[in-house]
């Protein structure tokens, strides 16, 4: 029995987890029927393995990690791999109690090395190289080799096609080993990600980000109000901890908490409120990114001189943080200006053309204040005042109209008019 660890996406120089989508690099099949597959899949005796050209696997069997390089296919045995084609890398691990043997369709490698590679070719010809340790090679039939050979740690060898004869056996070059080792080495980080910082991230973003390093996600759904709702609070192992790939990582995202007014006694379902994140301190663009975030919508915006705060940055907001509202709440702001600034005209920007929320950030950038939204039927500005161009003194009131309006039939046209 061995267990797949890993499977891995190899397009060099790149070399990186696989994602669930990219699991089928590595397929398991039993009795000709591909099994599910990914981290943690049990691979029985008689099982296959095939990786992609672009897929690698890593397997933990018999205290050995053996790593399966693109277009290898093997079969699993009884304390054994079989190996058709490609070629794996097996390092035995310090817990190893029994022994591992490779096999190909000529030659059986009984290990007693602690780290070797083993090369199947098409034409079944093989190559052997030893990098620590010592592996006794048995040919498989009666055409191969009279007698088992050993290669020692820093010899190579292996046999010709169908096994008719061996190769000489002969020093591994410096390079050679040095480029086996940076890959085995290579693996062996990407197999051990450190956990991402995701926590402030939506949960589909952080599930993204962590499936991307290798590790299984599972969310927790819980009420902190320590951010806007549907982003992660927690994790659990926490940031910084050095896993396993296909290691499962619990996100704990906020969730709506209870509505006072329409729960009952023992009755912990949410519904429908959402916490206002506090955005004082922010700039105006970073606020309204926050807003977004836990489904607000910008409100009355207006620039009023503080001494208190950095130019620039939200000094007031109403509601205020933490209040329980509903989502698609406006949450008005005031913007701190410094005391020149009242002195001083700044231009009216073109505000045609442009959608409420775009509007709102191109007033507030010039230095002024909306004074009026009038909301029509949706879409861009259609008018405003004053008009653009004109210079007006800094802090000063813009109004707009957003979209056209739109006849009932009867009487005059409606609008909604948010002012300050």
């Amino acid at each position: 029995m061995a267990r797949l660890d890993g499977v891995l996406v190899d397009v060099r120089p790149d070399l990186r987890p696989a994602t669930p989508m990219e699991y089928s690099r590595a397929r398991v099949l039993r009795g000709g029927r591909v099994v599910a597959g990914g981290p943690q899949t049990a691979i029985g005796v008689g099982d296959s393995l095939v990786t992609a050209g672009d897929g690698m696997a890593v397997l933990t069997m018999a205290g050995h990690e053996v790593i399966v390089e693109p277009g290898t296919t093997l079969v699993v045995g009884s304390a054994s791999i079989v190996v058709r084609v490609g070629q794996v890398v097996v390092t035995r691990q310090p817990e190893a109690r029994g022994s591992l043997t490779i096999t190909t369709e000529v030659g059986a490698l009984g290990s007693e090395g602690k780290q070797f590679v083993v090369v199947v070719r098409p034409d079944q010809s093989a190559e052997i190289t030893v990098l620590e340790g010592r592996v006794t090679v048995t040919a498989r039939g009666p055409r191969g080799w009279p007698s088992p050979v050993a290669y020692v740690g820093g010899e190579r060898g292996g046999w010709i096609a169908n096994g008719l004869r061996l190769t000489p056996t002969e020093p591994v070059p410096g390079p050679d080993a040095e480029s086996l080792r940076r890959r085995i080495g290579a693996v062996a980080r990407v197999m051990g990600p450190e956990l991402p910082n995701v926590i402030g991230m939506p949960d589909a973003g952080a599930r993204t980000e962590l499936e991307r390093h290798g590790f299984r996600v599972a969310v927790n759904a819980v009420v902190t109000r320590k951010g806007p709702v549907g982003t992660v609070v927690g994790t659990s192992p926490s940031a910084g901890s050095r896993l396993r790939v296909g290691d499962e990582v619990r996100i704990d995202t906020e969730a709506l908490p209870p509505d006072p007014s329409r729960s009952v006694a023992g009755d912990a379902t949410t519904f429908g409120r959402v916490t206002v994140p506090n955005v004082v301190g922010q700039t105006f663009e970073s606020a309204a990114r926050i807003l977004a975030g836990a489904g607000l919508l910008l409100g009355d915006t207006v620039t009023v001189v503080e001494i208190n705060a950095g130019p620039g940055t939200v000094s007031f907001m109403s509601p205020a943080a933490d209040v329980f509202v509903r989502p698609g709440s406006r949450v008005n702001l005031k913007i701190a200006r410094s005391p020149a600034a009242g002195r001083s005209t700044c231009r009216v920007p073109n505000l045609l053309r442009l959608d409420e929320r775009d509007a709102r950030a191109a007033v507030v950038a010039a230095r002024l204040s909306v004074c009026q939204v009038t909301l029509l039927t949706g879409g861009a500005v259609t008018n405003q005042t004053p008009v653009a161009g004109s210079s007006v003194v800094c802090g000063a009131g813009v109004s707009f109209v957003v979209g056209s309006r739109m006849w009932s039939g009867q009487g005059a046209p409606g609008y909604l008019a948010l002012s300050q």
